[in-house]
């Protein structure tokens, strides 16, 4: 799995960040033929979150009601500091990313 190319951030597309496509991905192997067990493989969709503003995405990206209280005051977005593609279930889920693959391998998870 490759990451996003800069090169397809262009606003004529996908406004001002990437394209979903690559950073979205999701392979079960249901019988372990390839993993010897039933796994997951996905993708790091967190890619450049808050790094480089030429991507586009960001804590800055959150839709104002998203990070506004009921009563007006502001929410400080590190109350979801876990961002991408959900991970984890309970404490037997064991997501462990993989640099070869450039993906999250997961055991004991089921989406």
């Amino acid at each position: 799995q490759r990451d996003p190319l800069q090169k397809f951030v262009n606003p004529a597309d996908c406004v001002d960040m990437p394209c979903d496509a690559r950073k979205k991905l999701l392979i079960h192997d249901t019988d372990g033929t390839t993993f010897d067990k039933e796994t997951f493989l996905t993708s790091k969709s967190e890619f450049e979150w808050n790094g480089q503003k030429k991507w586009g995405t960001g804590d800055y990206r959150l839709p104002k009601q998203m990070t506004t209280n009921i009563d007006g005051s502001v929410m400080n977005p590190e109350k979801w500091p876990n961002k991408g593609i959900f991970r984890q279930i309970n404490s037997e889920t064991k997501c462990i990313f993989n640099t070869d693959m450039n993906m999250y391998k997961c055991n004991g998870l089921k989406y």
